[in-house]
This record gives structure tokens, C-alpha cells and sequence, in this order.
């Protein structure tokens, strides 16, 4: 999972399931569990999975870009892989995030 040599320029994602649900469209509410990693250290800096913790957000309304560009053309069920280079994250070093979309208004 976790990539060698330099960070990329530009959001890079990997699905690693494909979701079967209701695509995430911008502005619809959604559900997710996530894992962020720091890219050089590989450590766990975030985490919101799994009941209580999975994290309630609107696509594309106070996101960073790593989640707008990387969360795009997702479905529900899916599992996808989300490397960003600092400055489409928190400006804090390059990130990787394992996301997994439980839900979106539309499919609930």
C-alpha cells in the first residue's frame, strides 16, 4: 500500500473495490470510514471508521482536494486508495487515505 520515491504532483487514486451503490454526486451528503497516512513516515495521522467514528460530510462542501478529486465517480461500497501531494491535503507533507464509502443520501 504504501508507494516508494517522491510523492505525486497530482491526486492518484486506486480503487480497491468498486462500489455497486449509487454514485457520489457534489453536494449530496454521504457517510465514510477513512484511514490518512503520512506519505514519508507512513504513520496513521487520522481515523474515522466504523460506526460512531465514520464521518458524515456533504461532497465538495469544505473538503480538501484530496478528498474532492479523490472521492470522484465513487459508488457505494467501494474502497479506494487516495495519494495527495501537500498541498491538495493540509499543507503538512504528502497524505495517502484508505476511504470507504458506506453511503450517500440517495442510496439510504
Amino acid at each position: 500500500m504504501f508507494p516508494k520515491g517522491p510523492p505525486p504532483e497530482n491526486v492518484v487514486t486506486k480503487d480497491l473495490r468498486v462500489g455497486r451503490g449509487p454514485k457520489l454526486h457534489w453536494g449530496d451528503p454521504f457517510v465514510m470510514n477513512y484511514v490518512g497516512f503520512d506519505y514519508q513516515t507512513h504513520e496513521t495521522f487520522q481515523r474515522q471508521w466504523g460506526g460512531d467514528q465514520s464521518m458524515h460530510w456533504t461532497y465538495g462542501k469544505e473538503m480538501v482536494q484530496a478528498f474532492v478529486r479523490g472521492l470522484q465517480g465513487m459508488r457505494v461500497g467501494g474502497r479506494r486508495e487516495i495519494i495527495a501531494p501537500s498541498n491538495m491535503a493540509y499543507n503538512s507533507g504528502a497524505v495517502i487515505y484508505l476511504v470507504e464509502l458506506i453511503g450517500t443520501e440517495s442510496s439510504q
